[in-house]
C-alpha cells in the first residue's frame, strides 16, 4: 500500500492512499487511490472526507460490469 502525506499541521492532515483487494462476490481486482483529509480539534477528530474513484469501485463490485 502507498501513502503520500501532502499536507500536515498539528490540526489536520490530506495525503493519497492506495488499497486493492479482491472481490469474491464477482472475482475480480479492487484497485482504488484515495484521497483523505482529516481535521482533529482538541485531541478528537473533527472532520474526515475522503474521495475515491467511484467508477473503478462500480467495475469491480459490478458483475455486469465489463471492461
Amino acid at each position: 500500500m502507498r501513502t503520500s502525506v501532502w499536507i500536515e499541521t498539528p490540526d489536520r492532515v490530506f495525503g493519497e492512499y492506495d488499497a486493492q483487494g479482491h472481490v469474491v462476490s464477482t472475482g475480480k481486482l479492487y484497485k482504488q487511490t484515495y484521497a483523505g483529509l482529516l481535521v482533529a480539534e482538541h485531541g478528537k477528530i473533527k472532520l474526515l472526507r475522503e474521495a475515491l474513484d467511484t467508477l473503478a469501485a462500480s467495475r469491480a463490485l459490478n458483475q455486469e460490469h465489463t471492461e
